[in-house]
């Protein structure tokens, strides 16, 4: 992995393109405000899902943006409790991702069917 040097210049612009997409969800959820709340009262409209769901997103990203910079890509290290594959004895050398729910199930049919095989 390389390690790449993070500029000044960099770190801003994020921060302002993070500042820039909670602008648009706000100004996304205040129009959805308005138009939810239009007499006669009615059902939500596929058209209202899809505006909440995007200002939704633009937020937290945006927010994850602003607050993170450009250290949103800095590796993280697990602790060898979290490190470590499910039923196995053996540790894993320092990974930068969990491992997922879904694949202690897979282990776990893994090993069923090994014994089974036996």
């Amino acid at each position: 992995m390389t390690v790449r040097k993070k500029s000044l210049k960099q770190n801003l612009c994020l921060r302002l393109a993070g500042l820039l997409l909670i602008v648009v969800g706000g100004l996304g959820l205040k129009l959805l405000f308005r138009v939810v709340n239009l007499p006669p009262a009615h059902e939500a409209t596929i058209t209202e899902m899809v505006v909440a769901a995007a200002s939704f997103l633009s937020v937290t990203s945006g927010a994850m943006l602003f607050v993170l910079g450009t250290h949103i890509s800095d590796p993280v290290t697990l602790s060898d409790r979290w490190a470590t594959l499910p039923n196995r004895h053996m540790a894993v050398e320092q990974r930068h991702i969990a491992p997922t729910p879904s694949s202690r199930h897979l282990d776990d049919d893994a090993e069923a069917q090994h014994r089974s095989d036996t």
